[in-house]
């Protein structure tokens, strides 16, 4: 929003909508227990211009000591252009993680990791949970 005078000469806010040219980038690359991804932003407008990027990978081993439960390698990097100005705490971070799924009925998974600052060597641990309840519920944690 911008500050503008009307006809009248009031003041009033008026929206604002910065011109810009953008591309994006999103791959993915399967094969056997491999998953490789990356996402990449390049934006330019009048008030910033910037790149970001994530790309990592996932491997899965599955069946766990001949169980149902598959469980995933994962790892990734995070970089932004913008530093420390940057909108998201991840502009220049490693993620190292796994994944368990259980592959029953209620489609149980835990997603634990810890994020690696690179210019500060600060640790974030992440823990995510989720199983559907019924047909129509779902827990997430």
């Amino acid at each position: 929003m911008v500050l503008s005078v009307d006809g009248d000469g009031n003041s009033v806010l008026r929206p604002y909508y910065e011109q810009m040219d953008q591309v994006g980038l999103d791959l993915q690359y399967t094969k056997e227990a491999w998953l490789l991804k990356l996402e990449a932003i390049g934006r330019e407008a009048s008030s910033d211009c910037y790149s970001a990027m994530v790309g990592g990978f996932e491997y899965t081993l599955y069946g766990i000591g001949g169980s149902s439960i598959d469980a995933g390698i994962l790892a990734e990097g995070h970089f932004d252009s913008r530093g420390s100005n940057a909108l998201t705490p991840l502009n220049k971070d490693l993620f190292v993680g796994t994944r368990l799924s259980w592959n029953d009925s209620a489609d149980t998974a835990l997603v634990a990791g810890g994020f690696v600052d690179l210019d500060n060597e600060s640790i974030f641990a992440r823990i995510e949970y989720e199983r559907r309840i019924g047909s129509h519920h779902k827990i997430e944690l």
